[in-house]
């Protein structure tokens, strides 16, 4: 016992202090990669979100009251299922369904350069969560796997314009 006091009480050498460095960067990295491919390890690394409105039905409710953001998540999964393809050089802005006219005018102005190597994969919608804002809106936050190493987050704003949800804006995180 006595020796380790003695080796923790000396100074470090530089070789010593850049093998302890890779050592406990090398330690750290197999944390978190296994973090990562535990069931749910993505979750385990998100930060909690801030008042996250629920869309599983509640139990016991009546089968034909409507979920308060069914319509507006079932327009941001249209959106979604035509603005993937279009951000992965797939797709046209004009197919982007459930978005407004000045979101689709701008998304067919851009001038979207998409590498290879992402044209290649295939996102989905792994997660969908939406909360009310206080001007009426909704927001919506996806995340989409490709195939990647991280799942990442889209933001979603949809108002209600004609009697139907419509994204507004979209951005990611």
């Amino acid at each position: 016992m006595t020796g380790l006091r003695s080796l923790a009480g000396r100074p470090i050498a530089e070789d010593e202090r850049r093998g302890a460095f890779w050592i406990a960067a090398a330690i750290l990295a197999c944390a978190a990669l296994a973090l990562l491919l535990l069931p749910g390890g993505e979750a385990a690394l998100a930060p909690p979100p801030e008042q996250e409105a629920t869309v599983a039905a509640p139990p016991g409710p009546a089968p034909h009251r409507a979920r308060p953001l069914a319509q507006p998540l079932a327009a941001a999964r249209r959106f979604l299922g035509g603005y993937l393809p279009f951000l992965y050089g797939r797709g046209s802005a004009r197919a982007v369904a459930a978005a407004a006219p000045s979101l689709r005018d701008r998304l067919a102005a851009s001038r979207l350069r998409v590498p290879p190597a992402a044209s290649e994969r295939h996102p989905r919608v792994v997660g969908l969560d939406g909360r009310r804002l206080a001007s009426g809106r909704v927001l919506v936050m996806a995340r989409i796997a490709d195939g990647g190493a991280a799942i990442y987050p889209v933001s979603l704003t949809l108002a209600r314009r004609s009697g139907r949800w419509l994204v507004v804006a979209v951005g990611t995180d």
